[in-house]
């Protein structure tokens, strides 16, 4: 996933990363982690590998909302934190949470409560204001659920925070509040949050001075193509309405910006981080001189051919082929993304090294033979790398590098 480097260039762009624990689909560290001691290490290891000042802890399911399981991360985020401030740096702790019309449920306050009993300083909760399913009040709109959920879990958490000996106001507690939007149709089929509920819950989120604003998720913020034919069914790549292409990413931008909320197609690209902004050509050193002994993958050819999805580097950065591509000098400016056959993954890191050339095991195929008839499909091990022939062909030798690599019979197995 070249996480790394993504991460790196999110920041050369002006934004930034949080890592988030959990998730409905996964089973959270603190499940199967039973020592505080080792839970709190595993954590801090993803906090110090990332260089993270914010992370969150997504809590969704009975396994992950267990009491034991509860306590134990508390305790291993209160650790956390601790050592953190210890070093100089804060960390902000966030927890996601589903909730209902009536905010959080009793599994919901108990995980907040964990957190709050082990002294652990929370940012903010934030509440995913999506999936209700049978609680939906008949004829509500999915704003106004939204804003109903979020002002019982206001109240929940001054309750919550007075337990425990800390005395927030109102006012106090919706600066700790986030919300998160599941934007077009939604797991239920009846629940659609539309356009419309997407300025109505940036309103309501600025007239109460949330602190956070989201939502899932940026890859469905489009309309689904026309050989999509059930949008009622969840799609992870289109919303499910009528819509331009980040639109709802515009809508939601106006939270942070303070900026009039658009009606209408935003005219710049909106960041992740709120607010918009035009895109950021990347910085380009034209003398900039790559070092194959410090890049993590070839550096570029203009005589190479390369397939899709095949990554080089070039002036210190790591690129990607959208497609068959040669010649196509990879930083070359262009007008749109859509003009280049390359995709900017992210700087070359400290501590780079040249990616291993992938080699199999003896026997996984036949070993190459300068004898034999080989015709297009044909796989044959050649110095313990793994080649497939393009079409018929004998006597070429697997791997020896060509003026024009597309004449070559073999296609090397990169993965």
């Amino acid at each position: 996933m070249d996480l790394d480097r993504r991460i790196a260039r999110l920041r050369q762009r002006g934004g930034d990363a949080t890592v988030s624990f959990g998730g409905a689909a996964n089973s959270e560290l603190a499940i199967k982690c039973t020592s505080e001691q080792s839970l709190a290490q595993a954590y801090k290891s993803v906090v110090t590998h990332y260089d993270m000042t914010t992370i969150d802890f997504d809590i969704e399911g009975d396994a992950a909302s267990a009491p034991d399981v509860s306590a134990r991360r508390a305790a291993a985020v209160a650790q956390l934190q601790a050592s953190q401030k210890a070093a100089g740096h804060e960390l902000a702790v966030w927890l996601t949470l589903p909730v209902g019309p009536d905010g959080l449920t009793a599994t919901g306050r108990a995980v907040v409560h964990a957190m709050l009993a082990a002294h652990v300083v929370l940012a903010g909760v934030n509440a995913l204001t999506m999936d209700y399913g049978q609680s939906v009040p008949s004829g509500q709109t999915m704003a106004t659920l939204a804003e109903r959920s979020l002002t019982a879990l206001s109240s929940q958490l001054v309750s919550l925070y007075s337990g425990t000996g800390s005395n927030l106001s109102t006012d106090q507690v919706w600066q700790h509040l986030g919300a998160t939007a599941m934007i077009g149709q939604n797991d239920t089929v009846s629940e659609r949050f539309e356009l419309a509920d997407a300025r109505e819950l940036v309103a309501f989120a600025r007239l109460h001075h949330l602190l956070r604003l989201s939502m899932w998720s940026l890859n469905r913020d489009q309309t689904c193509g026309p050989n999509y034919a059930n949008v009622e069914i969840v799609s992870d790549s289109c919303s499910g309405v009528s819509q331009t292409p980040a639109q709802f990413a515009g809508i939601f931008a106006g939270f942070a910006t303070g900026s009039p909320i658009p009606t209408t197609k935003p005219t710049s690209t909106p960041s992740t981080t709120g607010g918009s902004a035009t895109a950021t050509p990347a910085a380009t050193a034209t003398t900039a001189v790559d070092d194959p002994a410090t890049s993590p993958y070839a550096i570029w050819n203009p005589a190479q051919a390369y397939p899709a999805n095949t990554k080089i580097v070039w002036h210190h950065n790591v690129y990607e082929a959208k497609w068959y591509t040669q010649g196509d000098t990879p930083d070359a400016p262009v007008a749109s993304a859509s003009d280049t056959p390359w995709t900017l993954i992210g700087p070359v890191l400290p501590g780079d090294h040249p990616a291993p050339t992938p080699t199999l095991s003896a026997g996984t195929y036949p070993s190459w033979s300068v004898a034999k008839i080989y015709i297009g499909g044909d796989r044959v091990l050649y110095n313990g790398v793994g080649y497939q022939a393009k079409w018929w062909t004998q006597g070429d030798v697997p791997g020896i590098q060509t003026t024009t690599p597309s004449d070559t019979p073999w296609q090397q197995l990169t993965s």
